[in-house]
């Protein structure tokens, strides 16, 4: 499963007034990612891989981009706000970015992503701090203190659902972070 947000066009990633730097800086995290998530799909065995939204105008448009390009190895799943709806043991990997600070049920979906891994599967949670200036995302728990999450809590959650931190890593422009957990 490559969770991430989707966008159709660099100004819909990066919005129309980001600076020369950020774009560059933004694209650059834009190709890790993509980089990360190709390792991810060619670790992936039957060459199918998921790709996963919850919001309907953004499954759409997934949906269309995935047609338009005949990816014919990718497997768009509607989730839902606890479930993944994704095979149990389905996935090698799976990768979240800027995903999971929106979770209003990190427990529930926690288990599905738990059960969608296979064993010695690896969960990429690519993610933020709260951040000031940023709208508070309606209907998340308390702790994540705002738009964004601590990278404690994403720790505390996961390692509570099952997984083992694996690596942390915390050179990410613009204070994001990356925890890399194992299912063991």
């Amino acid at each position: 499963m490559l969770t991430l947000e989707f966008a159709g066009s660099p100004n819909g990633l990066l919005g129309k007034g980001a600076s020369p730097v950020m774009k560059k800086r933004k694209m650059l995290l834009v190709g890790v990612a993509c980089a990360v998530a190709a390792v991810f799909a060619a670790q992936v065995r039957g060459d199918a891989v998921y790709a996963t939204e919850i919001d309907a105008k953004r499954l759409a448009e997934l949906k269309d981009e995935v047609a338009r390009r005949k990816l014919t190895n990718v497997v768009v799943v509607e989730s839902k706000e606890a479930d993944t709806n994704l095979p149990t043991a389905c996935c090698d990997a799976i990768f979240l970015r800027h995903v999971y600070h929106h979770l209003t049920k990190p427990a529930e979906f926690d288990a599905n992503l738990v059960r969608s891994l296979k064993p010695g599967g690896r969960l990429a949670i690519i993610d933020f701090p709260a951040r000031a200036g940023l709208d508070p995302v309606e209907g998340v728990p308390s702790n994540r203190g705002g738009h964004g999450i601590p990278q404690k809590v994403v720790v505390e959650e996961l390692t509570a659902a099952g997984l083992q931190v694996e690596k942390i890593v915390n050179d990410w422009p613009d204070n994001d972070y990356c925890v890399l957990f194992v299912k063991r």
